[in-house]
């Protein structure tokens, strides 16, 4: 996958909204932006992106991995322990230090369900002022590269004996929906369902009668 070129989509569509400087959260966004996947989700990680430099800001038990994953960009790692001088003791005083090296201007695009009220707190007390990214991101991801379309073909193919649910649903609002569910195994000569149910309308529909009686 070409992480770049992705980083590099993500900074070129915000820069029409006067946005800058990025700061990634979101485990899942900072794995399709790099590569790195964090394996332990219990302290926090944060990408930096402004220009052409990335800087990623992982704990100390991530730093290894982090340094294999992530090729092309800096690793900032925080440590939960003393340690030489010069080092930072926890996620909030790396972060001001990265964005207030690489900071262009004080508007700072972030993903709202991903920024906690601390780092909030931290990020408008250096003066900056954050606007919500998430949807930019969505519409990144939302379009497929070519390695990425090969990888879904391969996940795609069934395997014997590989069991699939299906779940065909119809929804009519101010009316009600239906939703059903099959199982199925799939075989060299088929696939067998390992699910019955009555299949006539009439057994599958409830009414309200039928519910508050």
């Amino acid at each position: 996958m070409n992480y770049s070129n992705r980083r590099q989509k993500l900074v070129n569509s915000l820069k029409i909204f006067g946005i800058e400087t990025i700061l990634i959260q979101n485990l899942e966004s900072i794995y399709y932006l790099t590569g790195f996947h964090a394996a332990n989700a219990s302290r926090p990680f944060g990408l930096v992106l402004s220009g052409q430099e990335t800087v990623l800001i992982v704990p100390a038990t991530a730093a290894n991995s982090a340094k294999v994953e992530a090729k092309g960009i800096g690793i900032k790692v925080y440590y939960e322990h003393p340690v030489s001088s010069g080092e930072s003791l926890n996620f909030h005083t790396s972060l001001t230090k990265v964005i207030g090296t690489m900071a262009q201007g004080k508007l700072l695009g972030v993903e709202a369900g991903s920024i906690t009220l601390a780092d909030m707190n931290v990020l408008t007390g250096n003066g900056f002022e954050v606007q919500d990214i998430s949807a930019q991101i969505a519409e990144l991801r939302a379009i497929k590269e070519p390695e990425e379309l090969d990888a879904i073909r391969v996940s795609a193919k069934y395997a014997e004996y590989m069991a699939l649910i299906i779940q065909p649903a119809l929804y009519i609002p101010g009316i009600g929906g239906f939703r059903c569910s099959d199982t199925v195994i799939v075989q060299d000569s088929g696939c067998e369902l390992v699910t019955h149910y009555p299949r006539d309308i009439q057994s599958l529909t409830l009414s309200n009668k039928q519910i508050f009686s």
